[in-house]
């Protein structure tokens, strides 16, 4: 019910919906974001460490640079 009426406050009152995330230090970045890479998450579950071979990395990079506005120029 809290946080269904926290998006009837005004926009400074501070809620659960409203709070900066944890790691959020409010800089600025000196360098140029990428709109593929602008999309806020968080890990979920525990941390494991895992390399993707070549033939993933190579759909990764694919997948980036069909789906990134900023590179769209350079492919037509």
């Amino acid at each position: 019910m809290s946080t269904f009426g926290s998006y009837y406050f005004i926009a400074n009152v501070p809620s659960r919906r409203t709070r900066v995330p944890r790691n959020d230090d409010g800089g600025v970045s000196s360098y140029p974001q990428i709109s593929v890479f602008n999309y806020p998450g968080r890990a979920a579950g525990a941390t494991k460490v895992r390399w993707m071979d070549a033939k993933e990395f190579e759909a990764a990079k694919l997948y980036v640079l069909l789906n990134t506005p900023e590179v769209q120029p350079y492919i037509k």
